[in-house]
């Protein structure tokens, strides 16, 4: 199924609960950008909206970008297979908590079907 830019945003907010301000202050845009994306207003924001995403979301470039691929990225757990489970989850968690504090909030990034996802992830990289 292809998605517009503005699809794909709604789907991270909604993944993470995130206001579009909150979104905004992460990507260090204004609030109106990100209400212009989502109506389809504006369809190519500065790469560095893309590159903040990722980042601090771990959201893959592709998918954000393409729609194509997983939206969570794969290349941190390719790197970190084998045993080390338990320290991609703790690395997560970690992130969790620097967006909390940076957004003020609590997040979601760390929910129980994300962990799920990430040892799926694992298994299938590691098989």
């Amino acid at each position: 199924m292809e998605t517009t830019l503005g699809q794909r945003v709604e789907i991270i907010l909604n993944h993470f609960n995130l206001t579009k301000s909150e979104l905004a202050r992460i990507t260090g845009v204004t609030p109106t950008n990100i209400s212009d994306i989502l109506s389809g207003k504006s369809k190519n924001p500065q790469r560095t909206f893309y590159v903040d995403i990722s980042k601090k979301l771990n959201i893959s470039l592709e998918w954000l970008m393409t729609g194509e691929g997983n939206m969570i990225k794969s290349d941190y757990l390719k790197e970190n297979t084998g045993d080390n489970s338990e320290q991609i989850i703790k690395d997560l968690l970690y992130k969790n908590l620097l967006l909390e504090m940076q957004l003020g909030k609590p997040c979601e990034l760390m929910t129980e079907s994300s962990v799920c996802s990430a040892l799926e992830q694992i298994s299938l990289v590691t098989a």
